[in-house]
């Protein structure tokens, strides 16, 4: 399971240096495969071992094509999506087009979301924490939830 966050640079290339306890887990749970980097609305990128993309694929796939938001949602994972394989350093090569949209250049956070990879540009990271703090009121709905 991939979980917890890490501060990492991205290089002149832009690369990014996965941290060694998120590469050890996706090896253990998903194999030494390729990833898949692609992003929702190009605010940050998400980074999937493959064969976890291809269960997101799946239930993609089980949805019926003619569904307007399954269009956009093919639409945008494909336009900022690229399938990549990590170099023997344990670096990536973010997209262009999502480096560029996403701001992903020299800081950036690597957050763990269970099944892939959150990547921030850090300062646009730190601003969504400062603007959509937690709440009194979501700190209640997490209670219902057992949390």
């Amino acid at each position: 399971m991939l979980y917890g966050g890490f501060q990492v640079k991205v290089d002149e290339k832009g690369r990014v240096k996965l941290p060694s306890d998120f590469r050890r887990s996706c090896i253990e749970r998903y194999g030494d495969g390729p990833y898949y980097i692609t992003s929702l609305r190009g605010d940050c990128a998400n980074i999937y071992p493959g064969r976890a993309w291809e269960d997101v694929m799946n239930k993609i796939a089980s949805q019926p094509a003619t569904q307007p938001r399954i269009a956009k949602l093919r639409r945008y994972t494909s336009y900022f999506g690229q399938m990549v394989s990590m170099d023997p350093q344990g670096r990536v090569l973010v997209p262009a087009v999502l480096r560029e949209r996403a701001l992903i250049k020299d800081q950036v956070m690597v957050l763990g979301q269970k099944d892939h990879l959150e990547l921030w540009n850090l300062e646009r990271f730190q601003q969504t924490l400062d603007s959509d703090p937690i709440t009194p009121e979501d700190e209640d709905y997490f209670s219902t939830l057992g949390l």
